[in-house]
């Protein structure tokens, strides 16, 4: 066997755990429980297609309720917690990572977050779910609060690239750009096509734009106090003070989340649910953390990504956005920060 054919064969294998591994990440009821939980009108939902900056609006949105509810000022406090998606719960994966028979706390998706108003007080969710599939208010109610992310599709795919394998225990190495790319476009990941995923949000906001706010991950890079501004205010915090904006930009910063990178590397959902996916305990670990040193920049998938790949994500870029009148994503940015100020 060549050296060509081995590494084939080796990647062919690699695929075929990850879909595996993956397919077998949520159950079924929980999946169900997450979609149909009953929200509340104040409820906030952290929505991005997945490598699009969900753990960082996590973050930001949990430093909003710790605001609103004057509990911000106490870093220590503040920052009590193992992994974010202990306090912002996955809708999909809540029910996998709650501990059996247990009633209360934040992954039950029927009880309250806040322990001085669990009743009324913000509840902050993490979703990768698309505007079909997502909890809403049923009826003529007030539908929930959602905060959408949207990033330049080659970064997404780069990111996701390095981060979904090694999720699956499985090293990214082994696992071609290309082969990668031929896999997301026939149905990898959960959360379905970039584009569809991204467009279908968009769409929904336009027609709801005080109860939907979409911003770009690029806008959180270049100016992250004015991102945060507009999180508080679909949150109900019309104004944040200047020294508590400025305090929220600090920990909300890269370096301040890879000092605390444990809190953002996703080990809490991983660990409930590495048994059912099929990881072995033996099995390589490979980084999957948040918060990673290469991680979080904007442009590396136009740098590293093989330009077949490019064509690709371009080609379907234009399928989709390009009917809609948006021959770029900057362009598709720009609409986005025209409509949500």
């Amino acid at each position: 066997m060549s050296k060509r054919e081995d590494e084939d064969d080796r990647e062919a294998l690699s695929l075929k755990l990850m879909l595996e591994r993956n397919a077998r990440m949520h159950s079924r009821k929980s999946v169900e429980n997450g979609r149909n939980f009953p929200v509340r009108e104040n409820d906030v939902f952290v929505s991005t297609y997945p490598k699009s900056g969900t753990t960082w609006m996590q973050f930001l949105s949990h430093n909003v309720r710790l605001v609103i509810e004057n509990e911000f000022l106490d870093e220590a406090k503040a920052m009590n917690f193992n992994e974010i998606t202990e306090k912002v719960p996955w809708d999909i994966l809540a029910e996998d990572c709650r501990s059996i028979g247990t009633i209360g706390g934040a992954q039950d998706l029927r009880a309250g977050q806040s322990k001085t108003d669990p009743k009324h007080g913000l509840r902050l969710f993490k979703s990768h779910e698309s505007v079909e599939a997502i909890a809403k208010r049923k009826g003529n109610e007030t539908m929930a609060r959602y905060v959408i992310v949207c990033r330049n599709p080659e970064d997404v795919f780069h990111s996701f690239h390095q981060f979904l394998p090694a999720y699956c225990g499985i090293d990214p190495e082994e696992i071609r750009a290309e082969t990668f790319c031929d896999a997301i476009f026939a149905g990898a990941s959960h959360s379905g096509q970039y584009w569809e995923w991204n467009m279908d949000w968009f769409q929904f906001a336009e027609k709801h734009p005080e109860r939907v706010l979409m911003v770009c991950f690029e806008d959180m890079k270049e100016d992250l106090a004015g991102v945060i501004r507009k999180v508080a205010k679909l949150m109900g915090e019309d104004f944040i003070a200047r020294a508590d904006l400025k305090e929220m930009c600090r920990r909300g910063s890269f370096e301040y989340m890879r000092k605390h990178k444990t809190k953002f590397d996703d080990h809490f959902v991983r660990n409930k649910v590495k048994k059912q996916m099929g990881i072995p305990d033996d099995a390589p670990e490979f980084s999957v953390g948040k918060v990673r040193e290469t991680g979080g920049k904007i442009g590396d998938g136009k740098k590293k990504l093989p330009e077949s790949v490019q064509k690709r994500l371009e080609e379907r870029w234009m399928e989709v956005f390009g009917k809609k009148g948006f021959d770029s994503y900057e362009s598709f940015r720009m609409r986005i920060n025209e409509i949500w100020k």
